[in-house]
């Protein structure tokens, strides 16, 4: 508009004279004067008219005029740098310009920047909208898009002003006024903001409208970088205000030139000589022409009105000329500066290409004119995108907007591109023209968000861990499919739609309020651990990691976490437990069978001496009629020796450190071997009952082994029964299955002999039943019990591959069943044998044993009985006296354990001095070997210690008699 008005005032006609005067009029003004050169680096951006760059790279506008005839004066070198706007503020602010002008001054750039006190031009932002967009005032822009400049402070304050009004604008920056209003009239935007100079100069080009809506009126300044060039400032603000003071100074030419304020203008004198000479050719061209006919003037009017009508039409076509070069020459410049590629194609080759298309393909722009677009087009698209083409020139329906894949100059990537593109005419003929906008990066970026959402997916549907996302008010949001089936779903969704809530997930709904608060008040991931109900109300244990999520304000979404069934490690747990206690138990039992291995021999040799003593007095009172007395006593001596006989065997038996010597045995016979005994044995007020199946197969057993557990089961049942009651003896046939109930752990299913023994007795109380087979624990009084009698019993059927079960109530009485495994063959009648009275000798024997007690009872019995004996305390002394009467000794009578070289070496040793030496092994314990396997060294036969005197005789004469290929072991231990 401004131009517009310029050109009426003053005449295209007198445009030449114009610039003539004001160039002249600035040379006088701004003179060069006598300061010395200084030269300064300006910086200019696109805002024409206020301050541009025109296509031959020259400088223009109001603030370039004013800054020149400043520069004139002063003798300053000017050097112009263009740039963006907000380029044009780094670089100032880094001091690599000197100086800026048509800048707003705002107090926040005071920190970085010096401004000139004189303002240069007063300006105000200006809203123009699409047409038919129907904004006229500020609340017309809620929702709306708006272009504005980057670092602009019209920008600023109308954001610190949407705010103000609590509106709604999505901004697109740029990076001039010129793109701002190519936004709008591309309907990319429905209004922008700009200058009201750049407005009037430029809205003419543009389809926009000016609206009523101005932005912060505000005056422009020169300004330097901080702390630099402050005489420069100060030079300014001298002219400046020198200049505005006075109406008829070239300042108000400037202004008058740029933005169309009329100026005073006064013809040339020539210009009066001229019409006065005209006016005396008129007068005279007058008077000739009264003379004239009518006809002739009449003619001479008409070729008048004819020249001033092509005079007219010559300057309109001139003026549009200047306007189409002018729009020409902002289109090119908007094109080739534009981020976005611009196309031409017309027979489907490129006919222009601006440089940003080039540069994102890696060609020259001359390389791509006249090139074939679709070789452009990766393979893989070509067919679309031809048919695309096809069909848009044939005025057939085509996308104007899609994206396709172009490959690269070098080949080796593909860019992915979004198009938009229109059919046009060009030279006449039709031609596809568009845009096309480089989004690699952004499809990677897709493409990487969709790979990595498909992973979490994955992940999300495979694991084998309940994940979920829940409200903390309990509203289920998403789980996945563990989650569902641990709790009884077949499916999320089936989950989801039952609207269960999370509180009802728990085993006891009321500990969520107490998780979910201590999750908030942490804000930090917890883990813990719950019991939860399935949906068929069967519980189970779960480790449980949660943590908080929230929104960018900090506001509390949702809880997610995952959640894992840990029952089954927990049964494992305590199965570990109940195994470490196993073990302990184990443990214990072979810590005692240490103690009874270590203590069996030295205390079978202390027996030995005490029971072979007893027997030789009462044998001799026997021989000499000693009164009764003296020989009760001895018998009470000797029985005393065979109960500790019995402990000692009842200790190794319990450690199982001598083998069963089993045999089919029938159980009720056993059964009724033991009531014999009991009838004399238990208080008379305690009856005995007995419940015997028959037939009953036989087990395979160690018949002195299982008469000792019924001893043991009933005297423990005797003991119950102060007062009198029942003793009940059961025997049945069962068969166990594969599934047992009835608590029968650890038994190969088959067929079983089930031996019970029930009393009627005090009971055992609840919480010391898992201990009764614990060695040494009783609950007798002190004196009345070893604590052995149940532990001997359990490793007795233990050692028969059976099992022992208890069942008591207090009060109520104790049951105990034993299971045996049942044997197929019939049980032989007991064999008899008449034992005769032993028989002596007069043969040599060897006696080896370190105990002296032993040594002297042994020499003592066998002179008795005719036999001629030597002795040796130790396996070295007794080799020295065989070796000394290699031919003389009959028999060797040895003891296995002894310090120093110890019984098995000098077995061996006496072997090989003879080997057909005769060896009796006579031994309080030995837990390495047994008598098969002392046989096997060369021992004639084994008897355990401590044994009686018969036992020994016999032996004796056994071996010396004959030649055993293999001998059973005699003796206590083995019976």
């Amino acid at each position: 508009m401004g131009d517009r008005r310029a050109d009426v005032i003053c005449g295209t006609r007198h445009e030449h004279l114009y610039t003539w005067i004001l160039a002249a009029l600035l040379g006088l003004l701004w003179a060069p004067g006598a300061d010395a050169e200084i030269r300064l680096r300006v910086g200019i951006y696109h805002n024409p008219p206020v301050s541009f760059i025109d296509q031959a790279a020259a400088p223009h506008g109001f603030f370039v005029d004013i800054l020149a005839a400043v520069a004139a004066e002063a003798g300053w070198a000017i050097e112009y740098q263009s740039c963006a706007w907000d380029d044009c503020l780094r670089e100032l602010e880094a001091g690599r310009l000197d100086l800026l002008g048509a800048i707003a001054f705002a107090p926040e750039r005071t920190a970085l920047f010096d401004f000139t006190r004189e303002s240069v031009i007063t300006e105000w932002g200006q809203i123009h909208a699409a047409p038919g967009s129907g904004i006229e005032s500020i609340l017309d822009l809620d929702g709306r898009r708006i272009a504005v400049l980057r670092e602009d402070r019209h920008y600023h304050n109308l954001r610190q002003l949407i705010d103000q009004f609590g509106l709604s604008c999505r901004f697109m920056e740029t990076a001039d006024y010129q793109e701002v209003l190519a936004l709008v009239d591309q309907r990319k935007c429905d209004a922008g903001l700009v200058s009201q100079f750049f407005g009037l100069h430029h809205e003419g080009r543009y389809q926009v409208k000016i609206t009523p809506i101005v932005i912060s009126p505000q005056k422009l300044y020169f300004a330097a970088p901080k702390g630099r060039h402050r005489d420069v400032l100060e030079r300014i603000d001298q002219d400046l205000q020198r200049l505005k003071n006075d109406k008829a100074s070239g300042y108000y030419q400037v202004l008058d030139r740029w933005f169309g304020i009329q100026a005073r203008s006064f013809p040339h004198r020539s210009i009066f000589w001229a019409l006065g000479a005209a006016l005396t050719l008129l007068v005279a061209f007058l008077a000739l022409s009264m003379l004239l006919k009518s006809r002739i003037r009449a003619k001479t009017r008409e070729l008048h009105a004819n020249n001033t009508a092509i005079e007219e039409e010559i300057e309109q076509r001139k003026e549009v000329a200047k306007r189409l070069r002018e729009s020409e020459e902002q289109y090119r410049s908007l094109i080739e500066n534009i981020q976005d590629g611009v196309f031409v194609i017309q027979d489907g080759r490129f006919m222009y290409v601006n440089e940003a298309f080039a540069r994102m393909t890696g060609y020259l722009e001359t390389e791509l004119i006249g090139t074939a677009y679709a070789e452009l087009v990766a393979p893989e698209d070509r067919a679309m995108v031809n048919e695309h083409h096809r069909s848009r020139l044939a005025g057939a329906a085509a996308p104007s907007e899609y994206e396709f894949r172009m490959l690269h100059q070098d080949g080796s990537r593909r860019i992915y591109v979004n198009m938009h593109v229109g059919l046009s005419r060009v030279r006449g003929e039709a031609a596809a023209v568009g845009t096309v906008k480089d989004i690699t990066e952004h499809k990677r970026a897709e493409d990487a968000l969709r790979e990595s959402e498909k992973r979490y997916r994955r992940m999300f549907e495979t694991a084998v861990l309940g994940i979920f996302q829940i409200r903390t008010d309990g509203e289920i949001l998403n789980v996945n499919p563990a989650f569902a089936r641990m709790f009884g779903f077949p499916s999320p969704e089936a989950m989801l739609r039952s609207g269960l809530r999370a509180e009802q997930l728990h085993a006891d709904p009321t500990e969520r309020s107490g998780l979910v608060a201590a999750i908030i008040e942490s804000k930090q991931p917890g883990k813990f651990q719950r019991d939860y109900r399935s949906r068929d109300g069967s519980v189970f244990h779960a480790n449980l990691n949660v943590w908080p999520v929230y929104d960018q304000a900090r506001n509390l979404l949702y809880l997610e976490g995952f959640i894992e069934d840990i029952t089954a490690q927990r049964v494992a747990e305590e199965q570990r437990q109940k195994l470490e206690q196993q073990l302990r138990q184990a443990h214990k039992m072979e810590a005692v069978g240490t103690l009874a291995g270590g203590i069996a021999h030295d205390f079978n040799n202390l027996l030995q001496a005490i029971q072979g003593y007893t027997e030789l007095l009462l044998t001799a009172g026997s021989q000499h009629g000693h009164d009764q007395q003296e020989q009760h006593s001895l018998q009470q001596i000797l029985r005393a020796t065979h109960r500790g006989r019995e402990l000692t065997t009842q200790l190794l038996t319990f450690s199982r450190k001598v083998e069963s010597k089993r045999s089919p045995l029938d159980l009720n016979q056993q059964v009724l071997n033991v009531r014999a005994l009991l009838e004399r044995t238990i208080p008379k007020m305690i009856r005995i009952e007995l419940d015997l199946a028959d037939p009953l197969e036989p087990i395979d057993a160690d018949a002195t082994q299982i008469e000792q557990v019924l001893m043991n089961l009933a005297i423990n049942a005797k003991d119950a029964m102060p007062d009198g009651g029942s003793l009940r003896i059961q025997t049945s046939r069962v068969n166990l299955e594969e599934a047992v109930d009835g608590g029968i752990p650890r038994l190969p299913k088959g067929d079983y002999i089930r031996l019970s023994v029930a009393d009627t007795g005090q009971g055992i109380a609840r919480h010391i039943q898992p201990q009764i087979f614990d060695p040494f624990f009783t609950t007798k009084e002190v004196g009345k019990g070893t604590g052995l009698g149940l532990a001997i019993v359990h490793g007795i059927v233990k050692s028969h591959d059976g099992q022992v079960i208890c069942s008591s109530e207090p009060g109520r009485g104790t049951r105990f069943e034993l299971y045996f495994p049942a044997l197929k063959e019939a049980v032989a009648g007991p064999a008899r044998s008449i034992e005769s009275e032993p028989e002596g000798g007069s043969e040599t024997i060897l006696l080896i044993d370190d105990e002296d007690l032993v040594r002297e009872f042994g020499e003592e019995v066998l002179r008795q009985f005719g036999y001629r004996v030597l002795s040796a305390p130790s396996g070295e002394a007794g080799l020295e006296i065989f070796r000394a009467n290699l031919t003389a000794i009959d028999l060797v009578i040895l003891d296995l354990i002894m310090p120093g070289m110890g019984g098995k070496r000098c077995l061996r040793a006496l072997l090989e001095l003879r080997p057909r030496a005769r060896v009796l092994i006579a031994s309080g314990f030995t837990a390495d070997d047994s008598p098969a396997a002392l046989t096997a060294m060369g021992a004639k036969e084994v008897v355990y210690k401590p044994y009686d005197l018969r036992l020994l005789l016999r032996s004796v004469r056994r071996v010396l008699d004959q030649d055993l290929p293999a001998a059973a072991a005699i003796g206590p231990m083995a019976d």
